[in-house]
């Protein structure tokens, strides 16, 4: 079983599942607004959040010759290690996959990967298990374009305490309970495949 922190592929899984590096990607782009506890929005115009942001969002990338492009669509999402899904529930752009990873710490504490925004497959539901890499759901344009935010992925990393795993969670809950610890998914990307805002 691997260590945490390690290092996850997840940024390699993405440019692999979806043939990225044939669309020239050199890295993916954050601009302001979509990094790890920002306090502003970053479409439109930027607003303050409700909250410092969760994760981080991935919705445009760098290209070789320096052009910045948004996401294609549909974008194949991966896992970003191995572990079982715990939970799908709705969020404002589609749905959110909760997946749970290795076994609890040493204070009961596990740790969960958070896939906002997707459209899960068929076969991802509570209970199924996966491994780093596989895909899992795809981000997709909103029916009817009805959003005002572009498509994108959203990333979160947390420790959750035992008793939030046989609760509902949503977004609330996840930023402003005390019992969740977010962590920066940056930490544990490869850097040289994240640039922009960081």
């Amino acid at each position: 079983m691997p260590t945490w922190p390690c290092r996850s592929q997840f940024c390699e899984d993405l440019i692999r599942l979806n043939n990225l590096a044939a669309q020239g990607l050199a890295r993916w782009h954050l601009s302001p607004g979509m990094g790890f506890g920002d306090p502003t929005t970053w479409w439109q115009t930027p607003k303050a959040r409700p909250a410092p942001h969760e994760g981080i969002d991935l919705c445009r990338f760098e290209r070789h010759d320096g052009s910045i492009r948004n996401i294609p669509l549909p974008l194949q999402v991966p896992a970003i290690l191995a572990g079982e899904i715990v939970r799908v529930f709705d969020d404002f752009l589609g749905q959110t996959i909760w997946v749970r990873h290795f076994e609890p710490d040493e204070h009961g504490n596990h740790l969960c990967s958070l896939y906002g925004h997707v459209q899960p497959d068929a076969d991802c539901g509570p209970g199924t298990p996966c491994v780093a890499g596989q895909r899992l759901a795809q981000v997709s344009a909103r029916p009817g374009g009805a959003s005002p935010v572009p498509p994108h992925l959203h990333l979160s990393l947390a420790w959750l305490p035992e008793q939030l795993l046989t609760k509902p969670l949503d977004w609330p809950t996840l930023s402003q309970s005390p019992a969740v610890r977010l962590i920066d998914p940056v930490n544990f990307l490869n850097p040289a495949l994240l640039g922009g805002n960081l």
